[in-house]
């Protein structure tokens, strides 16, 4: 969240004065490249230039890094060569991947996240709905498993026993070892039937489960030293609602 929050800004404030003059250097690098009879001969008149540029997009951009590479050549490039320019693209691409708007999965719960959002408020949603990773997955998994079946049915053909393990082992039931003072083995396992996510402890507390009270994870040296431990995250605790639920699961058994 920090990373994610913190680059797009920070990539703009330190790159932006270099945005015009970088801009400039593209066109006049992009002018070279069709110029120079040689250059245009054996690279945009070359057919094998739309694959190793990746298609018509990329062939053009070759273009222009071959003409940047004349222009470092011809007045050595300072500030302006090509490294200096492939270092401010990447940064460009970087926060846009943090910024950009992106599709978010839709869950089986009563937290629906929208259908479209920024990466960060992407993530910033699935912990204040107290998705965890291992939840997704599991959801992804039984979709794929069931578009399997599907598939195979439509076709006639017999489906798999390991495809139909699959389904039987992503369903969305969930099982959790309750204590139980009365059992032999001082506990029990219970199928949780309640309607509400297991982990959810509300969107305050499961942010601040995950990312600590206040806005100390704004700051780098504050972020990394609030990370889990990994004894903390294997044992996830669930929310209070569960909780009651398992509890008076074991009780009626």
């Amino acid at each position: 969240m920090c990373l994610l929050t913190l680059t797009p800004p920070i990539v703009v404030l330190l790159s932006s004065p270099l945005y015009l003059p970088v801009a400039r250097r593209v066109v006049q690098a992009y002018r070279i490249s069709w110029s120079e009879p040689a250059m245009r001969q054996w690279w945009y008149a070359w057919p094998f230039s739309w694959i190793i540029a990746g298609g018509p997009v990329g062939r053009y951009v070759g273009g222009i890094v071959l003409g940047w590479k004349t222009l470092d050549r011809t007045d050595g490039g300072g500030i302006l060569r090509l490294e200096i320019g492939a270092l401010v693209g990447v940064g460009i691409v970087l926060a846009l991947i943090t910024a950009v708007r992106s599709r978010s999965p839709s869950y089986p719960s009563a937290h629906v996240m929208p259908d479209r959002q920024a990466l960060g408020a992407a993530t910033a949603g699935l912990i204040k709905a107290g998705h965890l990773t291992v939840d997704r997955e599991r959801v992804r998994s039984l979709a794929r498993a069931q578009e399997a079946v599907e598939t195979l049915r439509r076709a006639g053909k017999p489906v798999p026993s390991k495809t139909l393990e699959a389904m039987t082992r992503w369903q969305t039931r969930r099982y959790f070892w309750v204590p139980d003072s009365a059992s032999p083995e001082g506990g029990t396992i219970v199928e949780y039937k309640g309607a509400q996510d297991p982990y959810d402890h509300g969107p305050k507390d499961n942010w601040d489960l995950v990312m600590g009270r206040g806005r100390g994870w704004l700051l780098p040296w504050r972020a990394l030293r609030r990370g889990m431990t990994t004894e903390e995250t294997l044992n996830w605790p669930i929310g209070p609602e569960a909780g009651r639920t398992l509890s008076t699961s074991t009780a009626t058994s």
